[in-house]
């Protein structure tokens, strides 16, 4: 996804949001509308960093597994996750996409079995790595990390994290 979209995805929720709402008679429904769009504004752009910045990663991760994998992308986007009722609220989400491609094929059943062996140290790199970095770049809504794995036949495992 490219950085014009992030805008185009973050904007569209807002306004998805905001469907079906009805407007208060108190001044205040406006400043706490605009301040929302605000801080939607101001948390695309700061995912929108971070991604770039995740992505001048990538050739040094290339260079480091020589022969791995043939491509690896990074990409970020927000996306409102709804709640199951009245216990669970709607919340927006800061995304983060990872997907690794290998070179070669893959034998499906041990790759996914080496790749679930990974998820605690994925969640330990969300917790220390990933999210923290997301926060000092600026993004102050809830967060969440999707990483992916596959070959050219197709998608071999997907693990996500999620923010607290």
């Amino acid at each position: 996804m490219n950085v014009p979209s992030l805008k185009l995805v973050a904007t569209a929720a807002l306004m998805l949001t905001m469907v079906g709402c009805t407007p208060m008679h108190s001044d205040t429904s406006g400043r706490d509308a605009e301040s929302a769009a605000d801080e939607l504004a101001q948390n695309t752009t700061a995912l929108e960093t971070y991604v770039e910045a995740e992505r001048a990663t990538i050739p040094q991760l290339m260079d480091s597994m020589p022969g791995t994998y043939s491509d690896v992308t990074i990409d970020g986007d927000i996306r409102e996750s709804t709640g199951r009722g009245e216990l669970i609220p709607d919340v927006m989400y800061a995304v983060m996409h990872y997907s690794y491609t290998y070179a070669e094929p893959m034998d499906y059943s041990s790759t996914k079995a080496g790749l679930e062996q990974l998820q605690p140290t994925l969640e330990e790199a969300c917790d220390s790595v990933v999210f923290p970095a997301m926060r000092s770049a600026g993004v102050t809504m809830q967060k969440s990390a999707i990483y992916t794995w596959g070959d050219r036949d197709g998608a071999i495992s997907t693990y996500t994290c999620v923010e607290g």
